[in-house]
């Protein structure tokens, strides 16, 4: 586990386009966990901004997320916490969870689990 990925990143070479630097930068992790058939996780952080897809939301460009095999994004907003996943041999989810006493607790499928709440309450509720 790298946590925090950006304090372990190469640093970008003078002129280089910043898709490829974090493509480049990440591709021998990746190999590296294929090769030895173990995950390696990268801890990073998601921008301010709001994005309408997951992926978009993690900081740097799409090729921190395109050189890896699955990515998991932790988002808390408005609606509460959820986790999405996208990856090559997963399926995309969103899971709605909970953090309580120090401890995650999944509390289902994110769509599912908002139709079961009533008044407006957000999932944290």
């Amino acid at each position: 586990m790298v946590d925090v990925y950006v304090k372990v990143r190469p640093p970008r070479k003078k002129g280089e386009d910043a898709y490829a630097a974090d493509y480049e930068a990440v591709t021998p992790l990746q190999r590296y966990a294929s090769e030895h058939r173990l995950a390696v996780v990268l801890v990073t952080h998601t921008r301010k901004m709001e994005a309408e897809d997951p992926l978009e939301a993690i900081s740097g460009t799409n090729g921190v997320t395109g050189a890896a095999d699955a990515v998991l994004v932790l988002n808390r907003d408005a609606k509460g916490t959820t986790l999405y996943g996208r990856g090559r041999d997963i399926e995309e989810i969103e899971t709605a969870m909970r953090f309580d006493s120090g401890r995650w607790s999944v509390l289902g499928n994110a769509d599912d689990v908002r139709s079961r709440m009533s008044g407006g309450r957000s999932l944290q509720s």
